[in-house]
């Protein structure tokens, strides 16, 4: 890593209440060097960067194979480390996954905070869901270090 650069971590957990169960697997490094920079040297980072599609997979299971499926509800919140104090994280569910029953998302960015929120719902098990994460307003500025935050996915059988 440059003199420049800092090393962004965003560790993953989960809850689960109830007989359906959410894992969640993979992770994310966001990294800014010289090569974010706007204008080359002197100037600040291009501020937003996005992780990939598929950098972490969501797994929802015990909702049942046949109908009656279960129905769920997965919320999301942040609890930060090492963080900057104005960086904002932002999640989205890119994709509906696979599965039996049904999902109920919005393709739109949610910003993450320490307070939990409804990401999506649905019902019956799904497989494959990829979040997408977007971290904005780091600046050169920010200094040198590694920072992290854990976000944690809830599911609760409604």
């Amino acid at each position: 890593m440059l003199g420049v650069g800092f090393l962004s971590n965003l560790f993953f957990t989960s809850h689960t209440f109830g007989q359906v169960r959410i894992t969640v697997t993979g992770d994310c490094f966001l990294t800014y060097d010289v090569t974010d920079l706007a204008s080359g040297a002197g100037s600040d980072f291009n501020r937003t960067k996005r992780t990939d599609r598929g950098d972490v997979i969501l797994e929802i299971k015990g909702a049942k194979i046949n109908p009656p499926f279960r129905n769920w509800s997965v919320d999301v919140h942040k609890t930060d480390g090492v963080w900057g104090a104005t960086w904002t994280l932002d999640v989205k569910l890119t994709n509906d996954g696979r599965g039996n029953g049904t999902i109920n998302r919005d393709t739109s960015w949610h910003l993450l905070s320490d307070v939990p929120f409804n990401l999506f719902s649905g019902s019956g098990n799904r497989t494959n869901l990829k979040p997408r994460y977007r971290l904005r307003e780091v600046s050169v500025q920010d200094g040198i270090g590694v920072f992290t935050t854990t976000v944690t996915y809830t599911i609760t059988e409604i």
